[in-house]
């Protein structure tokens, strides 16, 4: 009798980009709230027993060609050649908190993945990218009209939930190139 082939435990972006789990290096610090439970009345074991360990992006990883991974703690792009582009999503005491992305006009960019597009028109002067949700809008809180644009609400970065990156034109030559054409946007760590 043969022997069943092994199960895939990769998270969703683990298989979407093809990625293998990191043996961690050194002890791995879990937090959990003071409730005792996830926030939602479930415990860990109810989740699975172990909590999702995610492996991208780090620095010595890039993202398959033509896919750019927004991790909006570490509040970067990473290109698929392996730069870095400072960037933020969301406004004010929401920016680039992941656990706003529920907000429609004050969250950052909801973690997903979207096909880009550029903008039939230009928004506010800038040739922006379209955020377009693989699923459609219900699968990011029906949230719609997401770009990729430069600083445009002031120098912090501040955006109505779109994808703002502080030296946006390395983006969208990296666009024009054909060298993105899908964004995986995640929480972080």
């Amino acid at each position: 009798m043969a022997a069943a082939p092994p199960s895939d435990n990769r998270n969703f972006f683990e298989r979407l980009l093809n990625l293998r789990p990191v043996a961690p290096s050194g002890p791995v610090l879990a937090y959990a709230p003071s409730s005792g439970g996830l926030g939602n009345g479930r415990s860990l074991n109810d989740a699975g027993g172990t909590a999702p360990r995610i492996t991208m992006p780090i620095p010595n990883r890039t993202p398959p060609h033509g896919t750019a991974i927004y991790d909006i703690r570490a509040r970067t792009v990473y290109l698929p050649n392996g730069e870095r582009l400072e960037a933020h999503s969301g406004l004010g005491e929401r920016m680039d908190d992941p656990r706003h992305a529920h907000v429609r006009m004050h969250g950052p960019t909801p973690p997903h993945v979207y096909d880009l597009t550029e903008r039939e028109q230009r928004f506010h002067g800038v040739r922006a990218i379209r955020l377009n949700p693989v699923g459609g809008s219900r699968a990011i809180h029906g949230r719609a009209g997401l770009l990729a644009h430069t600083y445009l609400l002031g120098p912090r970065g501040d955006s109505n939930g779109c994808l703002s990156i502080k030296d946006y034109d390395r983006f969208l030559q990296a666009y024009l190139r054909g060298e993105v054409r899908r964004l995986v946007v995640v929480a972080g760590t």
